[in-house]
């Protein structure tokens, strides 16, 4: 690739339309909100002033988890404060598309919340975001190669120029 080539950044790349979840949602709504939208996760944010700001993240493993233990305990009244995942990894909106691919491929993780600096949650990567941006870097690169492959070389052509005559 060249190195003159734009990266993508997380801001570029991320999810903005978001299912989000309070923290005092309980956690039969909070399973039923993840089923519903059809989503694995969702981050957990506190409204500050139409600001989200993001204080955990919740999966469709720890709803698992807790919902199988409280229907079995006949405990069901836990909220998503008591099943989230608190200080949850974090990447900025200016992170690159090859930072990023290096937390998906080092860690588990299937999506990131993207926080800005006061952390307002402003969208999430996931790893099919990243996937897209690295095919979309590497059609433009092959692009790229294959057009200065099929360049003629001008010295080559001004030296037959004068062996030919």
């Amino acid at each position: 690739m060249s190195h003159n080539a734009p990266q993508s950044t997380a801001e570029q790349i991320m999810t903005r339309r978001l299912v989000t979840l309070s923290p005092e949602t309980m956690l039969e709504q909070a399973t039923r909100t993840l089923l519903e939208n059809q989503v694995s996760n969702a981050p957990v944010v506190n409204n500050d002033n139409n600001r989200r700001i993001l204080v955990g993240f919740i999966s469709e493993r720890d709803c698992l988890e807790y919902l199988a233990n409280e229907i079995f305990f006949a405990n069901p009244d836990q909220t998503v404060a008591t099943v989230m995942k608190r200080h949850p990894v974090c990447v900025s909106p200016h992170t690159d598309v090859f930072t990023l691919a290096s937390i998906f491929t080092q860690h588990n993780y299937r999506q990131l919340p993207v926080v800005a600096e006061d952390n307002e949650l402003v969208g999430i990567v996931s790893r099919r975001d990243v996937l897209q941006a690295l095919e979309q870097h590497n059609n433009a690169a092959v692009a790229d190669k294959n057009a200065t492959k099929n360049r003629p070389d001008l010295a080559k052509l001004v030296n037959h120029r004068f062996i030919i005559r």
